[in-house]
């Protein structure tokens, strides 16, 4: 997956789950979010700005991560 790729879905999902007030078929779980944040977790090649915003949303949902 590209970073370009990542920040895309993170984005899309950030965006989706703020948008679930409007749109009930499209609630996503704070869990759901939670396996998006860990699978962003585990890329390695992430540029530093990418980075930062991943270690922000991990830090959000650290409790459904452990």
């Amino acid at each position: 997956m590209s970073k370009k790729t990542l920040v895309s879905a993170i984005t899309a999902a950030l965006v989706v789950g703020a948008a679930s007030t409007t749109f009930a078929q499209n609630t996503m779980t704070r869990y759901e979010m939670a396996q998006i944040v860990a699978r962003a977790m585990a890329k390695t090649d992430l540029e530093k700005a990418d980075k930062a915003l991943v270690d922000k949303l991990a830090a959000e949902f650290a409790e459904e991560l452990d």
